[in-house]
């Protein structure tokens, strides 16, 4: 009887704290659609159940797009580097990037960030592009450098991309076009690379320079565009479809009928 007993009572946890862990599972589990924060989002193609909840609010001192939570059920995680589609106050999917896992012992909470840039560039005649979170870069200068000879722009900002195969061509020196003015369009260059703060999340860190019309494509938002030996499909032209002053209609069954108007001829 004591066996039985304690056989039940373990399969509720080794210890205390262990049960009282596996029954906030429990209750978070069946009341998880309850809660007013609760959103079907979407990830890999899969809606996933989670709860979308504020981290701080939007302030016009902070230079940055705010950062919000997204918790999942219990035992569902997500590595940073993710995108997720929420749906916003009209039901409109936008996507978020995940940029950080926190290590509660419960319920963690994953950080989102909403992708506000698709980054373009060039490479060794390739075209890459990756959509990603702009953010700032504290700059403590006036945005312009001058010495006896030269003056040139100095500023800096900041975009964090998700780590992939494509992500990792970019490198110091390449320059980008960040910019939503196509008459005069601002060019950056690579100066900082970070991958491992935290893994999945490459933050990269541009200094301003100048732009070039020889070389950058201002339409496209493709530096170096025109310096590259960029690789075109060929365009097929399609010859047109030869009509004759007679055409034969072939068909299968009995009534030898076409619909023309309404009606039948």
């Amino acid at each position: 009887m004591f066996d039985k007993f304690k056989q039940r009572h373990l399969a509720s946890g080794n210890s205390m704290s262990q049960a009282m862990l596996n029954q906030s599972d429990s209750i978070m589990n069946a009341t998880f659609d309850r809660d007013p924060a609760f959103k079907k989002v979407l990830i890999n193609g899969e809606y996933i159940d989670s709860k979308y909840k504020v981290h701080a609010y939007t302030s016009l001192s902070a230079g940055n797009s705010i950062d919000y939570y997204l918790q999942f059920r219990p035992g569902v995680y997500y590595d940073p580097g993710t995108y997720v589609d929420i749906p916003n106050r009209d039901g409109k999917y936008e996507r978020w990037l995940i940029v950080l896992q926190d290590d509660l012992p419960q319920f963690p909470m994953h950080y989102v960030l909403k992708c506000d840039w698709t980054l373009k560039w060039v490479l060794d005649g390739k075209i890459y592009s990756c959509l990603g979170v702009h953010r700032s870069q504290l700059s403590y200068n006036s945005g312009l450098w001058t010495d006896f000879n030269f003056t040139t722009p100095e500023n800096q900002t900041k975009i964090w991309l998700p780590t992939t195969q494509d992500t990792k061509t970019l490198n110091y020196g390449q320059r980008v076009l960040i910019s939503n003015n196509e008459l005069h369009p601002i060019a950056w260059q690579i100066s900082k690379c970070e991958d491992t703060l935290p893994f999945g999340v490459t933050k990269i860190t541009l200094t301003q320079t100048q732009f070039d019309e020889h070389r950058d494509n201002a339409e496209l938002m493709i530096a170096d565009y025109y310096a590259s030996n960029i690789e075109l499909e060929p365009k097929v032209e399609i010859p047109p479809k030869p009509f004759g002053d007679h055409s034969r209609i072939t068909f299968n069954g009995t009534q030898q009928v076409l619909k023309v108007n309404g009606s039948y001829k």
